[in-house]
């Protein structure tokens, strides 16, 4: 049975809000807002599930009989994995920040979270995102689905 279509649109959901929100310039707009823990927490609970539904995909990519789908596959799981790896980085910086850590592990978190480099990394993650769920589409549905499936595949 393959359980990865369960996993994956929640953290996806929440990934995509979080790129959102660290795109747009609310700290400016809305000052009185603790956006850091919001991002922080959306961050945290998307790399979660993004970490369980990159396990479901290795087992559903086993369930895959169809030698032409593999390449594709393959592709689709780089790119979520790519994803994962580029919101982690993020969500580990976030909750050094918060925890107030000292020594390289808040150097390191600080140079992330400059506004330049966490917007670059977010929507570094958001294309990651997008690319993984055209050719997740494609898998399904076809390479023919829509026509940005179709530029993906």
């Amino acid at each position: 049975m393959n359980i990865h279509p369960f996993f994956v649109h929640f953290p996806i959901a929440l990934l995509v809000v979080y790129a959102i929100l660290e795109v747009l310039p609310l700290d400016k707009w809305y000052p009185s807002v603790r956006w850091a823990h919001i991002r922080a927490t959306l961050l945290f609970f998307g790399v979660v599930g993004a970490y369980f539904s990159v396990v479901a995909g290795e087992f559903a990519e086993k369930l895959i009989q169809d030698e032409t789908l593999k390449e594709v596959v393959e592709t689709h799981a780089f790119f979520a994995t790519t994803a994962t790896l580029i919101f982690s980085l993020l969500a580990v910086s976030y909750i050094a920040r918060l925890k107030n850590m000292t020594g390289v592990i808040s150097r390191t978190a600080n140079f992330i979270l400059q506004r330049k480099i966490s917007v670059l990394l977010a929507l570094a993650g958001l294309i990651a995102i997008l690319i993984t769920g055209g050719l997740g589409a494609s898998i399904v549905y076809g390479p023919d689905t829509d026509p940005f499936v179709s530029f993906v595949y």
